[in-house]
């Protein structure tokens, strides 16, 4: 394909064009999901009806702590035994470039993206400063890693699958300035390039996701320089990297250069549930859209007829001077009664048994296709007991597992690409420290550049850590802290005295105040040089034994879980208290757990 040639230009733009058409109501579907996760408090452009109960919400938060928490781990391997040591100093550059590109921030930002429709992330080599489309600024030399939005995305619809595309690539906007005066576009072709303003729609007129927060926007008033939008196009079939306009009055491509990256490409994408045959995956957020917006109509239903609730009091005529003492009247004092009959009270309005008992079963519904959030956010107990409940737990992380592995293989992805760059790129200089096993004060000196390079990009196997993006709270450090103590330390104390090893009770001390938050735990206990042991000698001279032995006392007490509260709720409202179980009814007046 000769981009310069006008037909291989033109039939290039048409299937773009097609493919954007093709696109939208992916796009559509993607911003409906995104303003019902923002609510209506958000911004004036968020969803347009309350969101009470905002279940997307509180889905998003959890899963995202599944997958993306922190940033992960590489891991550099080698078959080749001559080249460990090397194997070791690019693991320590690699995850020294991955903070340096702030990967962390970018995978998370793409699982969310695939959340809601699909993720994508572009990498590559900055060769001149210039101003992504996130707004990140890349210097000369330094690799990056950018998300791309849907919005922003051009890619050929007609493929089943991303692995047969015939073109991807994304929008972004630079300053016009900066584009005129660089050398990396066709001079001929800039002469006809004109600045375009930022608009909040797309060429259709559909709405982008951004104009959520950012309202209308396509005034010149609206940035501080004038700015010029592009397209980058991978063509996979050609390995070659074209640069568009948009706006398509320039008529052929500002630039077209061969690709100097990995073989796999600048793309990587990224989905959770793949729709057989089609390219774009089945968003998770769209499983469940239906049952959050059930929940919240059924809600706000709820709650118009409790606040239409009213308490009157009525009277007959001839009880006038009667209510009116009645309605005076202090509580617990005595009135006289001339008529007959005072009146009653009458009820009128209120929120409907059957409205909320399906309101509580679209919310139970909605937590059960979403994964069982309640087990994996740990919002609340879901047995009777903890061994119980942390095997719901895990049995709740299964249906996660798959898209973890699928993260993990994402990642993996990502961070390959990364390190073809640093294995390379000739510009990169990157001095570190290396600590010696066993003597963590003594460093030496690690400088990862062309001069230092050993062995070929394929001599490296390139690894991610399962499990090091997800989130390890301070309780759960201190319960596998706990269960290491007493597996491992306690049971193998006296040989690991024979080896040297001794444990030190002030750091397990000092971790124990730390992870449970109980600062107050090093006031009380005094740090001192510890005495040395004198001889513990039992009758007749014999040393007594210094193992103790206690008893562990189970007492069972009642609880109830939020799902079993909420059955019991349903089942009361729908055929009163009379068919409801002693035990669950009783189970209402309990606390969770």
């Amino acid at each position: 394909m000769d981009l310069y040639d006008s037909k291989d230009y033109a039939r290039l733009r048409s299937a773009m064009k097609a493919g954007r058409k093709k696109l939208r109501p992916f796009r559509e579907a993607r911003r409906n999901s995104i303003s019902q996760y923002v609510g209506s408090n958000y911004s004036d452009d968020g969803s347009k009806d309350k969101v009470p109960v905002n279940l997307i919400e509180m889905m998003v938060v959890i899963l995202l702590g599944q997958l993306a928490a922190r940033a992960p781990k590489a891991m550099v391997k080698t078959p080749i035994r001559g080249l460990k040591p090397e194997a070791s100093d690019l693991e320590l550059g690699l995850n020294r470039l991955l903070e340096q590109v702030k990967l962390a921030g970018t995978l998370r930002r793409a699982a969310m993206d695939a959340l809601f429709s699909v993720g994508v992330v572009k990498i590559g080599l900055c060769q001149k400063t210039t101003l992504e489309a996130d707004g990140y600024t890349h210097h000369i030399g330094q690799p990056f890693a950018d998300v791309v939005d849907l919005d922003d995305l051009e890619i050929d619809m007609i493929a089943n699958s991303f692995d047969q595309v015939h073109f991807v690539g994304n929008r972004y906007r630079l300053p016009y300035s900066s584009v005129k005066d660089s050398n990396l576009y066709d001079p001929e072709t800039l002469k006809k390039l004109n600045p375009s303003p930022r608009s909040s729609t797309l060429d259709d007129g559909e709405d982008k996701v951004e104009s959520i927060g950012q309202g209308d926007t396509g005034s010149e008033d609206d940035e501080c320089e004038d700015h010029v939008e592009l397209i980058d196009v991978w063509l996979p079939f050609e390995k070659k990297v074209v640069t568009l306009a948009v706006d398509d009055n320039v008529g052929r491509p500002l630039r077209v250069v061969e690709w100097e990256g990995p073989d796999c490409g600048p793309y990587h994408w990224l989905s959770f549930v793949d729709v057989p045959n089609n390219l774009m995956p089945l968003s998770t957020i769209s499983v469940v859209f239906d049952l959050a917006d059930l929940a919240n109509r059924l809600f706000r239903k709820a709650g118009r007829q409790a606040e239409r609730q009213k308490t009157v009091f009525g009277f007959r005529g001839s009880g006038v001077e009667d209510a009116e003492r009645l309605i005076k009247a202090q509580d617990g004092g005595s009135i006289r009664i001339d008529d007959s009959g005072p009146g009653q009270e009458f009820k009128t309005g209120g929120a409907d048994q059957v409205t909320l008992a399906m309101f509580l079963q679209a919310k139970g519904l909605f937590t059960y296709l979403a994964g069982n959030l309640d087990a994996l956010g740990g919002l609340s107990p879901q047995a009777g007991t903890l061994g119980q409940d942390q095997l719901l737990s895990v049995n709740a992380s299964r249906r996660v597992s798959e898209m973890q592995n699928r993260m993990v293989e994402f990642s993996r992805g990502v961070i390959t690409s990364l390190a073809w760059y640093l294995l390379n790129d000739p510009l990169i200089d990157m001095p570190l420290a290396k600590r010696v096993p066993g003597y963590e004060s003594i460093e030496v000196p690690v400088d990862i550049s062309p001069e230092n390079r050993k062995g070929d990009y394929l001599d490296f196997n390139f690894d991610v850590e399962p499990y090091s993006a997800q989130d390890v709270t301070p309780g759960q450090r201190l319960q596998t802290l706990t269960m290491f103590f007493q597996q491992f330390l306690v049971p193998f104390a006296p040989m690991l005295a024979q080896s040297g090893i001794q444990i030190n009770f002030q750091g397990l001390l000092k971790l124990v105040a730390k992870y449970s938050n109980i600062d107050e735990l090093t006031d009380i206990l005094s740090m001192s040089i510890p005495p040395e042991e004198p001889d513990v000698q039992g009758e007749k001279g014999k040393k007594m034994s210094p193992v103790t032995r206690r008893e562990h006392v189970r007492i069972n007490r009642p609880g109830s879980t939020e799902q079993g509260k909420d059955e019991a709720m349903m089942q009361m409202m729908l055929g009163g208290a009379n068919g409801v179980q002693p035990a669950s009814l009783a189970s209402l007046a309990r606390q969770t757990g």
